[in-house]
């Protein structure tokens, strides 16, 4: 029986952040350098006004009428914080362009290839964050360092970790977040460790907008935590970041769109994506992160009352809840259940405990060809543009691919790695 890690227990950071640095390494080497989507384009362009003009508003040629703000510019609906994140990744290509003096690459080149490469250490922090739920879960390091690798290379987090959008990013912060808020119940200074926890959250719904559902899930979850175990109060700590992300969201929506409740997103619902994320060719969970049924090993710390697996329950339940109601639950130009990323770390913690079990051969067998198939499903998405082979294969409009075997990511990537793949070898 491996049991949590101790109230004692400090933090592994050291070889936390060593496999993130592997992590990082190979998701740099797999790296397209690319904006693979017009959403991340328009998050760039409101970073670069940012820097230019000190402004919000993005070019109409990236934008939709539905983004037209109240005085008649355009402004980008998605969150402020993956702009900010990506500030310095901009400047840092500006630089380079500038050093380099057009002898490397012209134009915005160099800018948009640093911030789609800025995804790559989003991702790699989601992986070390990864690895702290997973060893608050185990108790061991050996199993959480299993996990944290599974879910680097076994999970679609490593295709999206090419792109330059808010996936990686909101899977960083909200991983994060939830290792940092259950760290409080057994941190020395549990009060520091909320905070971090609440600013996270904060910071992961300024990115995407929809993680104020997770912050309130997570908010219960201090609050329950308090009374059920008579603690020190650390719910003002938590909620104080949140509830400022939460006025500085309200203002910038008032600038923008004359609401503090409008972002420039208008969702509709229709309760499609529980049959997508279950059975559709093109978003099943289970199809594109195999390892995802590693999320059943939440269940026996549930059962016992764990309060990590209580958290991380109520923050999936939230999210997934919201994602599957959504008439868009799929998401343009998505390898796989695109909104889901964010939660695959932590439905897959569990991974860790089971390759570290003391089992017997047939189940450790089962458990390493569970994780070897995740890892071959990533593949051919990573070795080819996903959003490029879609458009190159002339894919039809959403709603005809949703349930189509042929148009689904899997399908279109794999035709296109057998075929690029034997061209580049033959090229070099």
């Amino acid at each position: 029986m491996i049991t949590p890690a101790a109230p004692s227990a400090r933090l592994p950071w050291r070889r936390a952040l060593a496999i993130g640095l592997g992590v990082w390494l190979v998701y740099l080497s797999t790296a397209g350098g690319t904006l693979g989507t017009g959403d991340a384009v328009a998050v760039y362009e409101q970073a670069k006004s940012l820097i230019d003009r000190g402004a919000l508003d993005v070019p109409p040629s990236q934008s939709l009428e539905a983004w037209r703000g109240s005085d008649g510019r355009w402004y980008a609906p998605f969150g402020i914080f993956q702009s900010i994140f990506d500030l310095p990744f901009i400047l840092a290509g500006r630089t380079m362009a500038a050093v380099a003096g057009g002898a490397i690459a012209r134009g915005e080149t160099l800018p948009k290839a640093a911030v789609a490469m800025a995804s790559t250490i989003a991702a790699a922090a989601a992986v070390v964050f990864a690895f702290l739920v997973a060893w608050l879960h185990g108790g061991r390091e050996r199993g959480a360092a299993l996990a944290a690798i599974a879910i680097a290379f076994a999970t679609p987090l490593w295709t999206y970790s090419k792109f330059g959008f808010n996936a990686p990013l909101t899977a960083a912060l909200l991983t994060g977040g939830i290792a940092a808020l259950a760290w409080s119940s057994r941190a020395a200074r549990p009060r520091a460790a909320a905070f971090m926890g609440g600013c996270a959250f904060a910071a992961a719904a300024l990115t995407r907008h929809e993680m104020f559902l997770a912050a309130g899930a997570a908010i219960g979850w201090t609050i329950w935590m308090k009374r059920r175990d008579d603690r020190p109060s650390d719910v003002a700590a938590f909620v104080t970041p949140i509830a400022g992300a939460a006025a500085l969201w309200c203002a910038l929506n008032w600038i923008r769109f004359g609401h503090p409740l409008v972002s420039g997103h208008r969702p509709s619902f229709d309760f499609g994506g529980w049959m997508g994320y279950a059975a559709s060719p093109a978003g099943a969970v289970l199809l594109y992160a195999p390892i995802a049924i590693a999320a059943l090993g939440w269940l026996p710390a549930l059962r016992r009352g764990d309060g990590l697996a209580w958290l991380v329950a109520s923050v999936c339940a939230v999210l997934v809840a919201f994602y599957a109601a959504l008439e868009d639950w799929l998401g343009t130009r998505s390898y796989g259940p695109r909104y889901l990323v964010p939660l695959l770390p932590l439905m897959a913690a569990p991974i860790g405990r089971w390759l570290d079990d003391g089992r017997g051969s047939a189940s450790r067998t089962a458990v390493r060809l569970l994780l070897a198939v995740s890892v071959i499903v990533q593949l051919p998405a990573v070795a080819v543009d996903f959003t490029r082979a879609g458009i190159a294969a002339g894919q039809p409009p959403q709603a005809a691919r949703e349930y189509s075997w042929r148009w689904s990511p899997q399908a279109i990537t794999t035709r296109a790695a057998l075929a690029a793949i034997p061209e580049n070898v033959a090229y070099v």
